[in-house]
């Protein structure tokens, strides 16, 4: 709802929406917004979001196009990363911080903030000094493997689990009404875990920034 449609789309009206002299038959609603859910809705909400950005000074970087960099000869700079509507920021200065939060608020009628963050999208963020006095940001997928693991049924005592699928026996398609009757309940959503490890192995990266 943050951004206006470009396209032109058209959606029935609700068949509890009566319009005065607009009968369902002959009209339909014109969106103007990119609601949630609609194919251009992500791209829309992108095209605010990086104008907003330019606005405000800050530089798309060419490696990643999700990190905006802005640089102030007195009060350093800021990095900024999004996924989508969830946004992070780095930077030494409150006033840079505060000014980027301004300029969201300003454009996007809901924005909620948070001074710290210690996880983001299931990854685990640790800030901190080193011993030679080098600040630094590590990320972990510690909470996303344990998700996995509970889901799986690993545990610090029962450390494997035997994959749900005997490698002798020759794939085929099934059968319509194959197996309707079955009581068979598997241990875990084998495909719910495929997804997992893959999204992990993903997010697991060498940061480009």
């Amino acid at each position: 709802m943050e951004a206006d449609l470009k396209d032109p789309v058209g959606i029935k009206q609700h068949p509890e929406v009566h319009v005065e002299g607009k009968p369902h038959a002959n009209y339909f609603v014109k969106v103007k917004k990119c609601l949630y859910g609609i194919p251009q809705a992500g791209r829309g909400y992108q095209r605010a979001y990086n104008s907003l950005m330019n606005k405000l000074g800050f530089k798309r970087m060419n490696s990643d196009d999700c990190l905006f960099v802005k640089t102030d000869p007195v009060h350093g700079r800021i990095i900024v990363g999004n996924y989508v509507d969830d946004l992070i920021c780095v930077t030494k200065s409150t006033r840079l911080r505060d000014e980027w939060r301004a300029g969201l608020k300003s454009r996007f009628k809901r924005v909620t903030t948070e001074d710290t963050c210690d996880n983001l999208l299931g990854a685990g963020i640790d800030a901190g000094t080193d011993t030679e006095g080098n600040h630094y940001i590590e990320m972990n997928n510690t909470l996303n493997i344990e998700k996995i693991a509970a889901l799986v049924g690993i545990t610090d005592e029962h450390g494997q689990v035997v994959c749900p699928m005997d490698s002798t026996s020759s794939l085929r398609k099934k059968v319509d009404g194959e197996d309707d009757d079955s009581t068979y309940i598997p241990g875990f959503e084998y495909a719910r875990i495929l997804g997992g490890i893959m999204y992990v192995a993903n997010f697991t990266r060498l940061p480009k920034w």
